[in-house]
């Protein structure tokens, strides 16, 4: 996922524009890589594992620095 973001500057940016939110996948059926949660529920009561938003954060971190 590194190499995406660190080649593709539009995503980059865009990546580097969410500054400290929390990420998270809003994926109903998925609650593995995914919050496990819609665009309609409340983000704080998402119970799935969020790997996808984890690692999003953990790049731009990277990038940031």
């Amino acid at each position: 996922m590194m190499a995406k973001f660190d080649q593709d500057e539009f995503s980059k940016k865009a990546l580097l524009a969410t500054k400290k939110l929390n990420l998270i996948e809003a994926n109903p059926n998925d609650n593995q890589w995914g919050g496990h949660c819609s665009l309609q529920d409340d983000f704080t009561k998402a119970t799935g594992l969020n790997k996808q938003g984890k690692l999003l954060m953990e790049v731009r971190n990277t990038l940031s620095n």
